[in-house]
């Protein structure tokens, strides 16, 4: 079985489907970059973030965005810890996943998500998804966010509320997405207290989204809510 780069399609492995079946392996090992195409992106491992929404900067105090967050909520920051910083690279991505609709680039950077949302999952957090609408769901045909994380146990316990369809992040200006109404509901048959809750998105861009979301869970009944991104 050849196992190439899904990006530049240079051969990663080859086994045969005997040496797979025969090796325990389960499922179908994850289709990833190869090293050349993952250098393109840039991690955040060890990298110098701000600690309140992950912002790769030369310091770790709150850089201008996240003081300006704690001036307008009520209790502490999401505390958001994104995988990679979001560069040319990283958008080119998103483009071919979401708008695009290649579904198969949800698994370039899964195993990485995966890992560090287990963490969360094991001391007892609850995994959400943050949702689309019913009219982003019917055009692209899948939630870019549930792909990235369809290997754990998740709650979708949120929804878009219905009728409110927002033009897409990349098509507003900063202030035009501060100024979203808030578009979330929490689904009628959940109930929540105390639970701790790690909101998951593919990008963090002002933090308007994850914060309405959060919005939502504290008032429900959410003891602390984080956030988790696979961009920055």
């Amino acid at each position: 079985m050849a196992i190439n780069c899904p990006k530049c399609q240079r051969k990663l492995a080859n086994k045969s489907i005997l040496q797979w079946f025969f090796s325990w392996q389960s499922p179908i090992p994850t289709v990833k970059l190869c090293e050349r195409c993952l250098a393109e992106f840039i991690s955040l491992a060890g990298q110098i973030i701000c600690q309140g929404c992950g912002r790769l900067q030369k310091n770790e105090s709150l850089c201008l965005d996240c003081q300006k967050w704690q001036q307008q909520i009520d209790g502490k920051l999401l505390n958001n810890r994104a995988l990679y910083s979001y560069n040319q690279s990283m958008k080119d991505y998103f483009f071919n996943y979401k708008f695009q609709g290649n579904y198969q680039c949800r698994s370039y950077f899964q195993s990485e998500l995966t890992a560090t949302a287990k963490d969360y999952f094991k001391q007892g957090w609850w995994l959400v998804p943050i949702p689309v609408s019913d009219i982003t769901w019917q055009r692209r045909g899948f939630n870019q966010v549930e792909g990235l994380i369809e290997r754990l146990l998740y709650q979708p316990i949120l929804r878009v509320k219905p009728l409110y369809e927002k033009e897409t992040q990349s098509s507003k200006n900063r202030q035009e997405r501060l100024s979203m109404p808030q578009p979330f509901e929490l689904k009628a048959t959940v109930q929540l207290n105390g639970e701790k809750i790690l909101l998951i998105d593919d990008v963090y861009t002002t933090g308007r989204t994850l914060y309405h979301a959060r919005e939502i869970l504290l008032t429900a009944g959410a003891i602390k809510v984080k956030s988790l991104t696979l961009a920055r």
